[in-house]
């Protein structure tokens, strides 16, 4: 899913639900800056950082964040602590130490199965944050204490029999085997799990505070070649779900879209309402996964929704490419735009020379622009978004910032690998699980 409010990702999570992108004499300029001094980023106390970054305690290997539609609390994962962290976000003045909750830690709240927590997905009324953890092979429900910010564990799904015996609120099932990513509608009600080494995305329902495994036709679905697998007899087949790695859910609930890395592709899937996935097609290299064809999809890493619904944004690293889409009747996909640096730039895309890998995608909530993570270049870059969905990419140095001075200098940036978007669509918070770093990048007015 598209990182961002919502996000994510690994991998990509598109954050809250916004407006129609406006016109160009609306748009605020997308350049980056960062804060200043020790409100640049913040990091663990075992990190080094000249001059110092603010200390947030276990903020180790980050790999995702969501932030509420206040703007007020930033969750973070932090795989490398099996925990949660919440941050209280201060605007400009950056990010400040909340608290936390972890599967074990004399520091935290108990939060269940959360070892190795690496996606995080916030429902539209923040008040559910769902936690996907592959340590545990867990999909953990908190509820969030929407005046103060705090997080409580409800229940969780996993395949651990261990993490199960920790906790009543813990139940067994195998169906979360291979998770990868996690995607959630806007009212929290259906969660979606994509199962890269399965080939296939499963739906998980929450009844109140608890989970469960949806159960019949369209509960689940998969590749044909997943029919053998433990779990999968009865999903519904799919092509284009070969590797499936990050997975999104249209914000008006009617589709859910999945990045398939294997098959170069984009499966689209029409959702019921009661939240059952029925296939509808994928877009990629026509030679593989049987989809209509599309440029520059060599291994999409990232797939989102806009928050206007209006089109939907994959982000393919071998190809070193953003492909852009707009969104039509039953969800299907018609390319508009292709923009990177790899073998298609020359044919079908707009030039964006700092990208090596790009991994992750984000809109802001006014649909004005976007901005791209890319770990191997460990820049941000940014894009305006026009009326109807495409992209024009800002050029060095005035549109990225960077760890190593291609684009505008900036500090935390090493491998950063997401993105999340405060709703006044002005402050870009930028995760970087190697410097182990959140790092505060403002836009013009912020």
């Amino acid at each position: 899913m598209l990182r961002g409010l919502l996000c994510g990702l690994p991998a990509m999570m598109i954050c809250v639900l916004g407006l129609v992108a406006p016109s160009a004499a609306q748009t605020i300029p997308p350049a980056l800056s960062q804060a200043p001094g020790e409100t640049a980023c913040v990091m663990p106390e075992e990190g080094k950082s000249n001059p110092p970054c603010r200390v947030v305690p276990g903020l180790w290997k980050p790999s995702a964040a969501v932030i509420d539609r206040s703007g007020r609390d930033l969750y973070v994962a932090a795989p490398g602590a099996n925990r949660v962290i919440r941050l209280r976000a201060e605007g400009s003045s950056g990010l400040v130490y909340g608290d936390c909750i972890a599967s074990s830690s004399p520091r935290c709240r108990r939060g269940g199965a959360l070892n190795g927590v690496a996606d995080l997905a916030l429902s539209r009324d923040g008040r559910w944050l769902f936690a996907l953890a592959p340590g545990s092979g867990a999909l953990t429900l908190l509820e969030r204490d929407r005046r103060t910010g705090t997080l409580r564990f409800r229940s969780c799904l996993t395949t651990s029999r261990t993490s199960a015996r920790r906790s009543e609120r813990c139940r067994v099932t195998p169906s979360l085997a291979g998770a990868t990513a996690l995607g959630i509608s806007a009212d929290g009600a259906t969660a979606y799990v994509a199962l890269g080494d399965r080939d296939a995305v499963v739906g998980i329902r929450r009844d109140g505070s608890s989970l469960e495994v949806l159960r019949g036709p369209g509960g689940c679905v998969a590749a044909a070649s997943a029919a053998r697998r433990v779990g999968l007899a009865n999903c519904r087949r799919a092509n284009g779900l070969g590797g499936a790695v990050s997975v999104d859910v249209a914000p008006d609930g009617r589709n859910v879209y999945v990045a398939g890395k294997d098959d170069d592709a984009v499966a689209i899937l029409t959702r019921s309402r009661s939240g059952r996935l029925q296939p509808q097609g994928c877009v990629g290299k026509s030679s593989r996964g049987r989809c209509r064809g599309a440029s520059a999809l060599d291994g999409p890493v990232d797939v989102g929704v806009s928050p206007d619904d209006a089109n939907v944004y994959a982000v393919a690293v071998n190809d070193r490419t953003v492909t852009a889409f707009s969104r039509g009747t039953n969800g299907a996909l018609d390319q508009i735009g292709c923009y990177g640096s790899g073998l298609y730039v020359a044919r079908f895309c707009s030039p964006v020379p700092q990208l090596i890998a790009p991994n992750a995608i984000a809109v802001t909530r006014a649909g004005d622009a976007a901005f791209l993570a890319d770990p191997a270049s460990s820049s941000v870059s940014a894009f305006v978004r026009a009326f109807g969905g495409d992209l024009a990419p800002v050029a060095p140095p005035e549109g990225c910032i960077d760890a190593f001075g291609s684009c505008v200098a900036g500090r935390g940036l090493v491998g950063v690998s997401s993105v999340a978007i405060a709703p006044n669509s002005r402050i870009v918070y930028a995760v970087s699980p190697i410097e182990q770093t959140v790092a505060v990048l403002l836009r013009p007015g912020s």
